[in-house]
């Protein structure tokens, strides 16, 4: 068994393409970010065989792809070893990479939240006044607080880091690409979005919805379900598109329920922790 560290980009997902083509639910968040090609690096783990697992370095941590047996020692020793690490799997991936993690350098980790994966069925789309739309610039300003509300209420950012400004320009970021690529999306009711979400790119045959976001004012119409329905129609439709998956807080159960009515199918959980350093 080898580990090798990359950089993300073409090449590391080429690296890593025959486990990613073989999971490709399992594996489309880590894909996106390494296709994406930041700054971060990848720990590639394989056999003769292929790839058995990696992870990808991006924001405060880590995502892992789905891990195959043999793997998850091996991730948790390319991990840094000190400060405050925030890492994200399948549930028992990450517990089993945080737990060698553990081990070798005697820190503990904690729990941040767990996620559930859903991936399309059969389709059910709501009844629902409006219509969907791709965003235009005139949407960015409204698409950036909105991102920053959607972060603020799933909870997953990290409390350490309360630079409001900061947080609201690197939404603004986002969304202003997502818009300039095609990726943002809002419902209409009477010319004004009410709803939103972000579309990433296909990866693998696979596209991930997220970001549903609805103000706490227009809620308990329908909006977001209606958008969801559209945009997760839209995308199956679309050639080399075989999988339309999104992620919810498994303790939410409106959404669960919600994302069921639709026709969406749980496939797994994720768990997002932080590795804790001894010193931190």
């Amino acid at each position: 068994m080898t580990t090798e560290l990359l950089q993300a980009g073409a090449t590391a997902v080429e690296r890593c393409a025959d486990l990613f083509a073989a999971d490709p639910i399992g594996c489309n968040l880590a894909a996106n970010v390494i296709e994406r090609g930041d700054d971060g690096r990848v720990v590639r783990v394989a056999s003769e065989t292929g790839t058995l697992g990696g992870a990808v370095e991006w924001g405060p941590g880590y995502t892992l792809t789905a891990l195959r047996d043999g793997a998850h020692a091996a991730i948790a020793g390319a991990l840094p070893a000190a400060g405050r690490i925030r890492l994200d799997g399948e549930v028992r991936d990450a517990t089993t990479v945080a737990g060698h993690w553990s081990e070798r350098t005697g820190g503990g980790f904690e729990s941040i939240e767990i996620l559930r994966v859903y991936r399309l069925g059969e389709l059910h789309p709501p009844d629902v006044p409006g219509s969907v739309a791709a965003a235009d610039a005139a949407h960015l300003d409204n698409a950036a607080r909105w991102a920053v509300a959607f972060g603020a209420e799933v909870g997953l950012d990290d409390d350490d880091d309360d630079d409001a400004d900061a947080e609201l320009a690197a939404r603004r970021a986002q969304v202003e690409r997502a818009t300039n690529e095609g990726r943002l999306w809002v419902w209409r009711v009477a010319g004004e979005a009410v709803a939103q979400l972000i579309v990433s790119t296909p990866c693998f045959g696979t596209v991930r919805i997220g970001g549903v976001f609805t103000p706490p004012e227009l809620r308990g119409n329908g909006y977001a379900a209606a958008l969801t329905a559209a945009v997760a129609g839209t995308e199956r439709a679309r050639p080399g598109v075989d999988e339309v998956m999104l992620t919810t807080q498994s303790s939410n159960a409106m959404t669960n329920r919600l994302y069921r009515r639709l026709g969406f199918e749980a496939v797994h959980e994720m768990l997002l922790l932080w590795l804790v350093a001894p010193e931190s």
